[in-house]
Formats: C-alpha cells, structure tokens, sequence
C-alpha cells in the first residue's frame, strides 16, 4: 500500500492575458507540445497543458510546487509573441483548487454554448492524445464528468445532443478497441501455443 505522504496530488497553473479584449491563443499547438515536453522532463512527471483562446491551462503531478519554474518557463515559450507583463499566472497547489478551478471554466464556458462545444471537444482530442496518461487525464476526466452531470442535472447543457454524440462515439471507439484487442491477444496465444 501507497505510503500517504507519497501520494503525488494534482496541480494546475492557470495562465491569462490581463487583457481579454484580444482573446488569441499564447502558443500554437506545436510550441504547446514543446513545452509540455519540456516541463514533463524537467518535472520527470506528467504534464498536461490545454491551450485555448482564453489561455494555458498547466497540469502536473508531483508532489512538488512547480510554480515558480512552470511560469518561468512558459514567459521563456511565450516571450516572442506576448509581452510578458501581459500574463496572469494562477497557481492551484491542491487538489480542491484545481477541481475548483477547472469546474469554474467550465460552468463559465457553459454559459456560451459554442465556447463550451469547442472546449469539449479540444478536452476529448487531449484524452486521446494523452490516452497512456496514468494520473492526470483520469482525475480530468471525474471533474469533466462531474461538470457534464451538473449541468445536465440542471438542464443547462449546451449542445448535449452533439456531446451525446461524441461521448457514444468514444464509447463505441473504446468498445471497438478492447475487441480489437482481445482477439489480437488470442490470436497471438494461438500462435505461440502452436
């Protein structure tokens, strides 16, 4: 059993421009992935960012505050083309301030149904380009689950027959792979039986 003070929480940075008048992404998918790479190396843990137009959202796993290093590193990414005494850095080092966090945004996105269509689906491509991840998308995916019912409780899900839509088609997906899967596995038996 896991000693408890080994126990790695989640951690988020949360980064915005002061001015929201010119809502634009700070880095482009590729200097996003640059980045995560590099933070995840230098953390020697999971990262995931999500970028949007609203700005960085930074996860990380460890139990260490990487506060510092994180915004220190994501001024160096972005110096080009933002001027950093432009950006907001919003350090969440507990769990609770990350679920709060993250469930805000998306209650906030909620209110512009577009906004929350786009964020929704940006959120399902990263589970799958983050499919191996162990800690971090899991523990996304509860408060994203957790937001949905929320507002489907409440009768105010934006566009719930599309995210039906997506969320049956990862299912089948999903179905679809551990088939898949299985059969390779009992073909591969087969072959090294025989």
């Amino acid at each position: 059993m896991e000693n408890i003070s080994n126990i790695k929480p989640i951690k988020s940075v949360r980064v915005t421009l002061v001015s929201n008048s010119h809502r634009r992404l700070l880095l482009q998918n590729a200097g996003v992935l640059r980045l995560e790479d590099f933070l995840s190396d230098s953390i020697d843990d999971e990262v995931i960012i999500i970028s949007t137009n609203f700005g960085l959202e930074i996860y990380y796993y460890t139990t260490v505050d990487y506060f510092d290093f994180i915004s220190e590193a994501v001024k160096f990414y972005c110096l080009k083309k933002t001027n950093i005494d432009d950006l907001r850095f919003e350090n969440n080092n507990e769990e609770h301030l990350v679920y709060q966090a993250f469930c805000d945004a998306l209650l906030t996105f909620s209110q512009y149904p577009q906004i929350f269509l786009a964020y929704s689906k940006k959120f399902v491509r990263i589970k799958e380009l983050h499919s191996n991840s162990k800690y971090i998308i899991p523990i996304l995916d509860r408060y994203f689950e957790d937001v949905l019912k929320y507002l489907e409780l409440n009768r105010v899900l934006p566009h719930s027959d599309k995210l039906m839509k997506i969320r049956q088609k990862k299912s089948q997906e999903s179905d679809s792979y551990h088939v898949i899967k299985a059969l390779i596995l009992e073909i591969l038996s087969k072959k090294h039986s025989n």
